[in-house]
Parts: structure tokens; C-alpha cells; sequence
């Protein structure tokens, strides 16, 4: 069953008595779950169904999420920690996609050109920008990547990282 399923975050604390949770996320998934939808917990390998009762935008990476089949906190502390997995194909799509093209401006320095390639490092994706003779590697890490949507992507880095390779 783990062949179909991406993580999508992880469990990382309670939220009120009712069993909500709030969970740690890369991915907007505001944008990929609904309510109604499964996702499925690793509960030591084994993974369960949950169904979604309400997804809400907490901040930055965290969600407030409800399951229909709980509505006690005693029932959601064993899951406190675990792997949250989706079936939800437009997830896969999402991590398939490149950026080539993609225009990447930063937020003091401007336009700092369009993504050539990506690069997959044992940690993390790795951007490279290229404009006119100069390369820039930018991590797809949240404290590089501010936004990402159509053609364009907005980052924060600083000048030291800017001027690395030149």
C-alpha cells in the first residue's frame, strides 16, 4: 500500500479536547485535501485511514485538522508524532514538477533569473538559476523559498549565497 501514498507532514501536537490536531506540512495543503478526503497515519508501519471532518491554515507549514472517526483527545494521543501519508495525485504531480523556466525573483535583490534545472541532494531539491553567465543554487527549503506559483518564484536568500558561484 506505501507504493501509492507520499507523506505529506507529520502529527505534531493535540489541539483542544476535541482530538483536532495540528500537523507540519511542506506542502500547501490547502491546495491538495479537502474535507471527505483520506489521508493515512503510520501508526508503526501499519497505515491507517483517517477522513477528513476540516482542514484549516493554521501558519506558515502547520494545519489544524479534524477526522470524522474522532472526537477525543484520549483518541488521537497515540498518534501524536507519526507520518501523515495521501493518495491525492495531484501531490505526485506537484513533487514531479521542475520549475525550468520559472522566473525567481528575490525579495531584496530583485530578478534573479530562471530556473535551468533541479537537482536532488540526499537532504533537500537544489534550484539552479541561471542569468546571463552566472549561476545561483538556491535550496528548495522553507527558509529560501517564500512563494511559489504560476511562472514565478519569490525567495529570500542573502548576498553571500547570491555571489557564491561568481
Amino acid at each position: 500500500m506505501s507504493n501509492n501514498l507520499r507523506q505529506i507532514g507529520k502529527i505534531f501536537k493535540a489541539h483542544g479536547l476535541r482530538g483536532d490536531v495540528k500537523i507540519y506540512s511542506n506542502l500547501d495543503l490547502m491546495q491538495f485535501i479537502n474535507p471527505d478526503d483520506f489521508i493515512y497515519i503510520n501508526n508503526d508501519e501499519n497505515y491507517i485511514p483517517f477522513k477528513i471532518k476540516e482542514l484549516k491554515h493554521f501558519k506558515k507549514n502547520i494545519y489544524l485538522v479534524s477526522f470524522k472517526e474522532i472526537d477525543h483527545i484520549q483518541k488521537i494521543e497515540n498518534l501524536i508524532n507519526c507520518e501523515i501519508f495521501s493518495k491525492n495525485e495531484k501531490i505526485f504531480n506537484a513533487e514531479e514538477k521542475n520549475y525550468h523556466g520559472f522566473e525567481v525573483e528575490d525579495i531584496k535583490f530583485g530578478n534573479i533569473g530562471k530556473v535551468s534545472n533541479k537537482i536532488q541532494t540526499s537532504n533537500y531539491s537544489v534550484l539552479i538559476v541561471r542569468k546571463e553567465n552566472r549561476e545561483v543554487f538556491i535550496p528548495m527549503h522553507d527558509n529560501f523559498i517564500l512563494e511559489i506559483n504560476d511562472e514565478k518564484i519569490k525567495v529570500k536568500i542573502d548576498e553571500d549565497l547570491l555571489n557564491l558561484n561568481n
